[in-house]
């Protein structure tokens, strides 16, 4: 019995060690948003998208290019949002390759500044006892 089981773990340890991909990406690196809290349900459908992604040449957000800001190191979109929830796909690269993918979400509800309904007016008359 403890044979099989030393049998099965260096078997297990010769598979994973042939495996020509890491089980976890190394060159993954987080997109970060910069200028915009997306955790904030957004009351304007137009977005203002800033990307910081660290070593990124190129940043695409739903396919489309992003430009790069030099000065601030931020790549920048802006879209516009459709009511309810947006996914945002990012892709960013570099000269070897992808170097991380990610999908952002984005709640935009419009909302009315004003009240709903008409308040009621005013009395003038004042109560008496």
């Amino acid at each position: 019995m403890r044979l099989a089981s030393l049998l099965c773990s260096g078997l297990a340890v010769l598979v994973l060690a042939g495996c020509e991909r890491p089980l976890v990406d190394p060159l993954q690196r987080p997109v970060e948003t910069v200028g915009v809290d997306l955790d904030e349900v957004l009351t304007e459908p137009t977005l203002r998208l800033g990307l910081r992604v660290q070593g990124a040449t190129a940043v695409t957000v739903n396919g489309d290019a992003a430009a790069f800001d030099a000065a601030l190191g931020v790549f920048s979109d802006t879209l516009t949002l459709a009511r309810g929830i947006n996914r945002i796909a990012v892709r960013a690269s570099d000269a070897s390759g992808v170097v991380a993918t990610d999908t952002l979400v984005a709640l935009y509800l419009p909302i009315a500044a004003g009240p709903a309904f008409a308040l009621p007016s005013a009395r003038t008359e004042a109560a008496a006892v």
